[in-house]
């Protein structure tokens, strides 16, 4: 593996055995007194790659020539753990909210009378293809065929070939990607006329759960300015009103703004207490995130010490985990009645409602 690429020179290295690699780390002054060489070559040969190791390296602060100050190969090893802990973690809650958002397109579906599950598929498909039409003035594009990339699919060939030109609204959910079902929910949410709050999350999902997906480093994500997203930080203000994380909340609220990974992955918990009805799941989901908690803390005093050079990397894990805790005492709550803005229409009301219970809750 390339011990190096410049971007900006276009100067591309040679392959780089697992010695050279370990030599570049060594010339960047980082240690090996909790990992010694041996086993840092047996990790780097077995367990990952350089390029994918190194890229956690960006957690930690150099000095002007280039060195870290205080950064062991262990701390590499252990961040990419997390990391890995962090994706398995996120494609698990995702799959959860892909399965819930299908129900809730169902249940949304049943209740319309007026609509035989048929129509609704062909008029988007329509909508689709004018959409396209009106983005691309120039060209002509195809007739926007649904189905047409898994067609010849082993797992899905033979259920749309039963309903042949004329597919119900359930085989969109069935066989379409996340990413086509939130597009037709979309479109049947405005057709209907209905505001569903947790639409506005649902990127946010999506992002992260495709980079989770493709095993994308998920801490290596640089900050930037993250459009604001006012149902996000609603369901934030109500999922942290809880005294336990006064000290954390503006942090938080603050990260999700500006972090990617921790906006994405605030999104994911808020869609999942939002979506997610069934006990037995979200019961296994809580244990899930209190796993993913004590793996995260294990070497946490590490990274607390000044001489680390990782207090951002500290703040990152902190929402994430104070999020995760926010999710399994909230998770409890929801049932026995109370939810994270289930309905749009209710959503005020029910707000006020979960704000007043506390509210007593302190009082007594």
């Amino acid at each position: 593996m390339s011990d190096s690429i410049s971007g900006s020179s276009n100067v591309v290295k040679p392959v780089a055995t697992v010695s050279r690699q370990l030599e570049t780390l060594r010339s960047h002054k980082v240690s090996f007194e909790r990992c010694d060489e041996e086993e840092a070559a047996r990790y780097l040969t077995d367990n990952t790659y350089f390029f994918k190791l190194k890229a956690f390296d960006k957690k930690f602060e150099r000095n002007e020539a280039g060195e870290y100050a205080s950064l062991d190969f262990a701390y590499l090893q252990d961040i990419a753990t997390v990391d890995f802990h962090i994706r398995r973690l996120v494609s698990e809650l995702t799959s959860d909210i892909e399965h819930a958002l299908k129900i809730r397109f169902n249940v949304l579906l049943m209740r319309r009378t007026s609509e035989d599950g048929y129509a609704v598929v062909r008029d988007y498909e329509r909508h689709e293809t004018e959409y396209r039409r009106s983005r691309y003035p120039g060209e002509e594009p195809s007739e926007h065929d649904i189905f047409q990339s898994f067609k010849s699919n082993a797992y899905t060939q033979a259920i749309i070939e039963k309903y042949g030109d004329n597919p119900p609204a359930w085989l969109i959910w069935e066989v379409c990607p996340l990413n086509e079902t939130i597009s037709f929910y979309r479109y049947f949410l405005h057709r209907i006329g209905y505001k569903d709050t947790v639409f506005a999350l649902l990127d946010g999902v999506r992002i992260l759960r495709n980079a989770a997906a493709h095993n994308n480093c998920l801490l290596t994500a640089p900050a930037y300015t993250v459009n604001r997203t006012d149902a996000l930080q609603d369901c934030l203000t109500e999922l942290l009103d809880d005294e336990l994380f006064d000290e954390q909340r503006e942090m938080i609220l603050e990260l999700s703004q500006c972090d990617p990974l921790v906006h994405d992955f605030a999104c994911v918990i808020c869609c999942h207490i939002n979506l997610v009805k069934s006990r037995g799941i979200s019961s296994r989901a809580r244990g899930s995130a209190l796993t993913f908690m004590k793996r995260a803390h294990r070497n946490m005093e590490w990274y607390r010490s000044a001489l680390s050079g990782c207090a951002y990397l500290c703040k990152q894990l902190d929402a994430i985990c104070t999020l995760l805790m926010a999710f399994r005492k909230y998770s409890p709550e929801r049932e026995s009645g109370d939810t994270l803005s289930a309905a749009p229409q209710n959503y005020s009301q029910r707000r006020y409602r979960h704000r007043h219970m506390i509210h007593n809750a302190r009082r007594h």
